[in-house]
């Protein structure tokens, strides 16, 4: 049975040893993390939908490629996507970018402060990819990074309309941020919203 007290190796705080202000920022970001991942599990079993319907006739398909990690889906759907639609090339490409993204978040070690010259440095991801390399994640790129993410969730959903299954409709006619932008929705604040709009239609410019 182990000591009902703590040994000489182990502290109990009666006050936080940290600052208010640090114990919210390290909230943030958890909650930044955790909300990315969930984010991109969805992306994950809409893709699965998004590709059994694509490929329809496959029995069982969607039940196999939920046990199918994300670059596997990846892969399957680039290799059904019309080669010609120049908007499922952005789209394949966001997609190996953001669940590159999504593993270093789950695989890497989180930690605050450094320098890098005479500037301190904030939150960051520390052996990036299994290598010392640093990701930083201030304010900005978390924004921007969860509006990426839902942007991707719309247009994956948007995969299962039916004018991407048609094979006598050219995909180049249909556009992504429309669709994405049509969806239904909810932000806390307008400027959350505008920025969902502004990256949607960054990540899927319209054609000239």
């Amino acid at each position: 049975m182990s000591d009902a007290e703590p040994n000489q190796f182990q502290t109990i705080h009666e006050e936080s040893p940290f600052p208010d202000q640090y114990e919210a920022e390290w909230a943030q970001v958890e909650r930044f993390i955790g909300r990315y991942i969930i984010d991109w599990n969805h992306i994950e079993f809409f893709l699965s939908m998004g590709i059994a319907a694509k490929a329809r006739g496959v029995p069982n398909l969607q039940r196999a490629l939920t046990t199918q990690p994300a670059r596997s889906k990846i892969d399957f759907l680039r290799g059904i996507l019309p080669s010609t639609w120049d908007e499922g090339e952005r789209l394949i490409a966001h997609l190996e970018e953001g669940n590159s993204f999504r593993n270093a978040l789950a695989h890497s070690s989180l930690a605050m402060g450094g320098f890098d010259g005479t500037r301190q440095r904030g939150w960051h991801l520390w052996n990036v990819k299994g290598r010392d390399a640093r990701l930083d994640l201030p304010h900005e790129v978390r924004a921007d990074r969860l509006a990426r993410v839902a942007v991707l969730k719309q247009a994956v959903m948007a995969l299962m309309h039916d004018g991407y299954m048609t094979a006598d409709i050219d995909p180049n006619t249909l556009s992504l941020a429309e669709r994405v932008l049509r969806a239904p929705g909810g932000w806390s604040t307008r400027k959350d919203w505008e920025l969902f709009r502004e990256t949607a239609l960054s990540m899927f410019p319209p054609a000239s």
